[in-house]
């Protein structure tokens, strides 16, 4: 299963973060085992993710997986925790009795959370004990529910913000900058983001550097990528190029494969 051209959210349960979370967290998640087994009907399976900059955690409740990363393979032991940035495309191998609790946040959520730039995680597979107390991961795997696992974990965070009341300044000029874009309907020149926020070209690079580990040219030009491609798949009959800030069709195919290192016109209708 691939994101965007599959609905791999079909394997999982989902539930968006409340109050000043939201700003900070894009999801929970946690696999739904029935679901799960049904669709794999006793063999391995995939789930491949495209490149998005969100730091994600990976609780492991169930068997051993592999993670492919393009240039190497992972293992991943039963039981074992980690957490990725997902600058690049992520591959994960999995058990027919997969269960994965998902925590995906913003980028910039950790510096605002933690006072730690995810910018020298790139590329990295950590262990989430690097942020979150041993003792919430294993309470939170002796859960009775999703849902408490969700409030357990909320509650560790809202704590972390309540003791970081004075947020970043860089986080906040970049949430600002992320914010100009979606409104812009990824419209905007990265020159005219940084004019938006008061910043010279040169400040706006090291910030967003800074909070997210990439320039903000590329990263607005992965963030245009993935919701082209998600409105081309949703309905290929009305989409319009221009819309989503290409030229015409074959600049659109060209950037999407660049992006996914697929032709679009071949990929299954």
């Amino acid at each position: 299963m691939r994101e965007i051209f599959d609905d791999i959210r079909q394997l999982y349960r989902f539930r968006c973060p409340t109050g000043e979370l939201e700003d900070l967290i894009e999801f929970f998640s946690e696999s739904e085992s029935e679901k799960t087994k049904s669709f794999a009907r006793g063999h391995l399976f995939t789930v491949s993710m495209f490149p998005s900059f969100t730091p994600t955690i990976w609780l492991n409740f169930g068997p051993s997986y592999q993670i492919d990363l393009g240039n190497r393979v992972l293992p991943v032991k039963k039981q074992e925790d980690i957490l990725l940035v997902r600058n690049t495309g992520v591959t994960r191998i999995n058990n027919p009795d997969d269960y994965i609790f998902t925590i995906k946040f913003y980028p910039g959520a950790l510096l605002r959370l933690f006072g730690i730039s995810q910018a020298g995680m790139n590329g990295l597979a950590i262990n989430p004990a690097c942020i979150l107390p041993h003792t919430l991961i294993e309470k939170a795997k002796l859960a009775a529910s999703f849902e408490q696992r969700v409030a357990l974990v909320e509650h560790f965070l809202l704590s972390r913000i309540n003791e970081q009341k004075k947020a970043d300044h860089f986080q906040k000029l970049v949430k600002q900058s992320i914010d100009l874009f979606d409104q812009s309907s990824s419209h905007l020149a990265t020159s005219e983001i940084a004019e938006s926020v008061f910043l010279s070209s040169r400040s706006f690079n090291r910030y967003f550097h800074r909070v997210v580990g990439i320039n903000p040219k590329k990263y607005f030009s992965m963030l245009k990528a993935r919701r082209a491609l998600s409105s081309f798949v949703a309905d290929r009959r009305s989409f319009s190029p221009e819309l989503h800030g290409y030229h015409d069709m074959s600049h659109f195919y060209r950037a999407m494969l660049n992006f996914t290192g697929e032709r679009v016109p071949n990929l299954k209708k």
